[in-house]
């Protein structure tokens, strides 16, 4: 497995060729009061173990759980940080499994490996697979995306 890739300084488009079966990237994301405020307004989230401390306490949550749509969408940015997708591609398929509640405070960080590449019927096809966990340790999603490459 190769070395994990820092956050580049710059991005850059990357093309099927770039990417290797086993090469990580790593990226790391801060939950502050300012963004989970936006994702509750942006959403209009009502449930009250998100909007309300005192009922995620009596739930079993150290504070008001951030929605787990926040950790998904974060995850699909997170993914390969740097990486700038050439035009032409599709989003062919995606798997998520939610395996915990993030927090407000939390520092998400998320190891991006390239999982396969392979061609069929004349499209190149890169899967990725990606664990995010909170700065405790405590694992907050996997997903698993799967790209057509344009060649």
């Amino acid at each position: 497995m190769n070395t994990p890739t820092a956050i580049p300084a710059e991005s850059k488009v990357h093309h099927y060729d770039d990417f290797t079966i086993g090469q990580e990237f790593v990226a790391e994301f801060e939950l502050t009061p300012e963004r989970y405020r936006d994702v509750i307004r942006i959403l209009a989230y009502t449930a009250p173990v998100a909007v309300d401390s005192e009922a995620a306490r009596a739930s079993g949550h150290e504070q008001a759980v951030m929605p787990p749509a926040y950790a998904a969408a974060y995850q699909f940015v997170a993914a390969v940080p740097g990486v700038l997708l050439p035009p032409g591609g599709v989003y062919a398929k995606q798997e998520l499994r939610m395996q915990g509640p993030c927090y407000v405070g939390d520092t998400l960080t998320t190891r991006t490996t390239v999982h396969a590449k392979y061609e069929k019927r004349g499209r190149l096809y890169v899967v990725m697979d990606s664990q995010t966990t909170r700065n405790v340790g405590s694992p907050v999603i996997w997903g698993r995306r799967t790209r057509i490459w344009p060649s």
